[in-house]
């Protein structure tokens, strides 16, 4: 075979690997920012995203100890609007009833539709609000241009489930929380997130989702805190997820 011929072998494979990578994005292709992509588009797409204008919805969380016993349920009244971008939350408590607001004006915080202006409190409640927001409006929060992006590749998750792992950070936040988010390898759509914090470590794997929105937002999600080896010890919160309203520009 002279050199020519096996050049020409050559192009033609090169060329056949190319076509083939263009009609099915390679593997090796892929970033953080094209699997995020791919996940959103299977979840409703860009468009369906920004075209939400307010969600209401209940939230409901069971917390277990280690042993499996009850140890608390707490029901929350969400409201996420845009245009302009609001997240109110209504809850109760024994000693009485609360609502919290916050917009670009801040955070307000009312008991008993009394005003609290404890600065301690009304931090705190800020950052449940945002995290109410961030961990059900989910995989859109990650187009957030603060997210630090790391795609760590393929692996097993549970030593069962194929998943393309994304690494998330927020430099610029307070929170020292380091995220990971675990994308299904066939259809891109987000199947468990996993946070570190100093002191733990917590899995939490999106069981069901809701066919509202078309968006397929969790509607039940299971915690479960994890050990030093990184397996599961126990599990620690069920979160159900009710939409009660749907308003669209």
């Amino acid at each position: 075979m002279n050199l020519f011929h096996v050049f020409k072998t050559f192009t033609k494979f090169i060329l056949i690997v190319s076509i083939a990578c263009i009609f099915s994005d390679c593997e090796s292709e892929l970033n953080a920012e094209k699997i995020i992509q791919k996940s959103i588009k299977f979840h409703g797409g860009l468009i369906n995203w920004k075209n939400i204008s307010s969600i209401s919805y209940i939230k409901q969380i069971t917390l277990l100890d280690s042993k499996g016993n009850l140890e608390q349920e707490i029901s929350q009244k969400i409201t996420h609007g845009w245009n302009p971008t609001f997240t109110e939350m209504e809850w109760k408590k024994p000693e009485g009833n609360y609502r919290a607001f916050n917009d670009h004006s801040g955070i307000k915080l009312f008991k008993n539709n009394e005003i609290l202006k404890n600065s301690v409190l009304l931090k705190q409640t800020k950052k449940n609000l945002d995290g109410a927001l961030y961990v059900f409006w989910q995989p859109y929060k990650l187009l957030d241009k603060k997210a630090k992006l790391e795609y760590f590749g393929e692996e097993s998750l549970l030593d069962s489930i194929s998943v393309h792992k994304i690494k998330v950070s927020y430099i610029a936040s307070n929170d020292d929380a380091i995220w990971y988010y675990y994308f299904d390898t066939i259809d891109f759509r987000l199947i468990a997130t996993r946070v570190d914090h100093k002191e733990r470590k917590s899995l939490i794997l999106n069981e069901t989702v809701e066919s509202i929105t078309g968006l397929y937002l969790n509607e039940t999600r299971k915690s479960y805190f994890l050990d030093s080896l990184e397996k599961i010890s126990y599990l620690r919160a069920v979160y159900t997820y009710e939409i009660k309203r749907l308003i669209k520009n």
